[in-house]
């Protein structure tokens, strides 16, 4: 901005033309892109309010009803004048990007047929010049499989109308390109185009992630509730309606496909219930207590699944972009486990004592068969299977305690592992990763200097084209500063071999 009114400074003082300046077009084009997104959406709300007295029964040729439109049309002229403009700024910009970085010449006259030649100004200038100027109303009779259905220009006009949401797109994208600073450079010399992808991507990966899903989510809600309550209220309903089939009786009883159970056709004109119904369907539920009557609400009911699960789709992912680590929590979490290990580390190795005593005391102690009572064949065969059960169920026992020892031991080296953990291990690989390219660029500084230093005061072009009695005893080869330098050799080396040991031990 500092720069765009430096150079409006400049051009009023007739120093620069401002149709050769990237900064103040780019300038230019976002305020004519707030501007335009502005008008439309006006007009959309003078479409909706329009509509609505329509559907409440008013005339549509009644006085109010006429102004709500003269307004309509007038926001939507504007708009479109606004939109014509930025097309034009758009292609001067290209322009003047091309000439910075390809060094074609530049030509600041645009043909005012310019914009036209583009398939998306074409396909805006359907979507914002679609409106109802005062005096002039319709009506579109349709067959909704044996059923008749009648719809008011002012309603279909207004579903056209709310797809200038887009606009809000706009807005947002400058405002977030317009922060990041010399883009223009850095889209030439990265080759990437900072437009609306890029733009989406950043605010995904992003902390505002989350909240944008939701804003959209909720948006798209409300527009898919509009379009299904107009998709399925007729206008044979209305009192002011004149179609000659509206007297049919397929116009006032339905019937559902090839069903022969016919009812009765009321609009509901209650935007909760249409809230309700797309609710239910975009998180792709549907209880059933609300069903869509018409192709065209159908058709509604099918896109609202789908973004449905496209939102809950990002939503998911940036959620779970949200729950990840960051540097700091990681280093964090291993300070704090080898802290816990640290506190840990006496009472594991108490329990590993214990066991072993007690194993060594079991051993020692070995197996003392009882006497036997009395002399005999049966009571010597109860005591032979005595002794084998025994043997077998201390084999067994000292089986499990020998698992349960090495458990133990395994246990306590690892705890014994983590509390030995230095300062600098207990961060994550981005701290590391960031750590050893400092210390490269520490030690690159100092070669540089080490190298100037040695060409000073080693033997250089001083000691060639001078005696070595006009140099100083301190700077001649077996000075003091000749002394230095080897030792800066030598901490150098002992540095790099340093720098060489951490940085494997990172990457490991």
């Amino acid at each position: 901005r500092i720069r765009a009114a430096a150079v409006l400074s400049r051009q009023r003082d007739g120093l620069l033309d401002w149709r050769k300046s990237r900064d103040y077009v780019d300038q230019r084009l976002t305020t004519f892109r707030l501007l335009g997104a502005t008008a439309g959406l006006i007009a959309t709300g003078f479409s909706v309010a329009a509509n609505e007295y329509v559907v409440q029964g008013t005339d549509p040729l009644s006085t109010e009803v006429n102004f709500i439109k003269g307004c309509c049309s007038i926001t939507s002229v504007i708009c479109l004048m606004l939109i014509y403009r930025t097309y034009l700024l758009q292609e001067r910009l290209e322009r003047i990007i091309r000439h910075i970085s390809q060094l074609t010449p530049l030509d600041p006259d645009i043909s005012i047929f310019e914009p036209f030649r583009s398939r998306a100004f074409l396909i805006e200038l359907a979507i914002l010049g679609v409106h109802l100027p005062p005096g002039v109303t319709f009506e579109l009779g349709v067959w909704n499989w044996n059923n008749f259905i009648l719809y008011r220009g002012e309603t279909l006009c207004t579903v056209v109308a709310t797809f200038r949401v887009y606009l809000v797109w706009r807005i947002l994208r400058d405002q977030i390109l317009l922060r990041l600073p010399k883009r223009h450079t850095v889209s030439a010399y990265t080759r990437i185009s900072f437009g609306s992808a890029l733009t989406f991507k950043m605010i995904l990966n992003s902390r505002g992630a989350m909240p944008f899903i939701a804003a959209i989510w909720y948006g798209m809600l409300f527009i898919f509730s509009y379009w299904y309550r107009s998709a399925e209220m007729t206008a044979c309903q209305f009192n002011t309606a004149h179609h000659e089939k509206c007297g049919l009786e397929e116009a006032r009883y339905w019937s559902m496909g090839d069903s022969s159970a016919t009812f009765e056709k009321t609009n509901d004109l209650y935007m909760q219930n249409a809230l309700w119904f797309i609710y239910v369907t975009t998180c792709t539920v549907g209880f059933g207590d609300v069903n869509a009557t018409t192709t065209m609400g159908r058709i509604v009911a099918c896109l609202t699944a789908i973004v449905g699960t496209l939102c809950v789709a990002l939503l998911t992912a940036a959620f779970s972009y949200t729950l990840q680590w960051t540097a700091e929590e990681i280093s964090a979490m291993m300070v704090i486990d080898r802290e816990k290990a640290r506190r840990v580390l006496k009472q594991h190795a108490a329990r590993m004592l214990l066991s072993w005593m007690h194993r060594m005391h079991k051993r020692k102690r070995g197996y003392q068969p009882k006497p036997l009572r009395k002399l005999g064949w049966k009571n010597m065969v109860r005591s032979s299977l005595a002794i084998v059960g025994n043997s077998v169920q201390d084999q067994f026992v000292e089986l499990l305690e020998d698992r349960k020892a090495a458990q133990y031991r395994h246990e306590f080296q690892r705890i014994k592992q983590c509390c030995h953990v230095d300062i600098e291990d207990c961060q994550g690989d981005e701290v590391r990763i960031d750590q050893v390219s400092a210390r490269t660029r520490y030690l690159e500084d100092c070669s540089r200097m080490l190298e100037a230093r040695t060409r000073f005061f080693g033997q250089s072009g001083i000691v060639r084209n001078q005696s070595i009695a006009t140099i100083p005893a301190d700077a001649q080869p077996g000075g003091i500063w000749s002394k230095e330098a080897s030792k800066s050799r030598r901490g150098f080396s002992i540095s790099m071999r340093s720098l060489q040991a951490s940085s494997m031990k990172s990457i490991g």
